[in-house]
């Protein structure tokens, strides 16, 4: 038996990830204070944008996990290469699309393309926070900032859970076959004596 669960050590990555954020969310909103109009509207939008990035992180490191331990399917394979394909596409035309333009100007008219405003949604409201005159005009978006942090670390305790299920699994049909082997081998063994 392990010192710690998985969950005990998910909860220890949350504790590390919220004083991270707040950290960082000081450090940046100090360098950008002259900028603002409100440094602790700033403050709290950097926070809830690191809590709300490092919690998207983490969904996506516990998927990468469950997918290593879960078969692929036919339906598993298609949406994988339904998403490569797009990004493929969204590179293709960007590429065409350039012309005489730099990587820099693309990457400015991103923003107002229809790939860029599905992508970049979730991210504007915490830019709207940090440009929010004061805490009181910056407070429904800053309720639904932290909603959206929290939501993806409720997530993420899904996806752990989910992740714990699926190793199971594979660990207990591994030790099946490994008990058959040995009784397979065994028999083999009884036989040729």
């Amino acid at each position: 038996q392990a010192p710690f669960t998985r969950r005990q050590l998910l909860r220890y990555k949350f504790v590390g990830f919220v004083s991270g954020a707040l950290l960082l969310g000081a450090g940046v909103s100090v360098g950008v204070a002259v900028l603002v109009h409100s440094w602790m509207a700033a403050w709290i939008g950097m926070t809830l944008a690191f809590l709300f990035l490092n919690g998207l992180t983490l969904c996506g490191e516990l998927l990468a996990q469950i997918a290593s331990v879960q078969k692929f399917t036919g339906g598993k394979k298609a949406a994988i290469a339904l998403v490569v394909l797009l990004v493929a596409l969204g590179l293709g035309q960007a590429w065409w699309g350039m012309g005489e333009r730099s990587w820099s100007e693309v990457a400015e008219e991103f923003p107002a393309s229809t790939a860029g405003i599905v992508l970049l949604a979730p991210l504007s409201v915490f830019a709207q926070i940090v440009t929010a005159e004061s805490l009181v005009e910056g407070l429904s978006r800053t309720l639904l900032a932290l909603c959206m942090a929290l939501a993806t670390y409720a997530l993420a305790l899904a996806l752990d859970a989910n992740y714990a299920e699926a190793s199971v699994a594979v660990s207990r049909r591994f030790q099946e076959r490994l008990r058959r082997a040995a009784r397979g081998g065994l028999i083999e063994g009884h036989a040729s004596t």
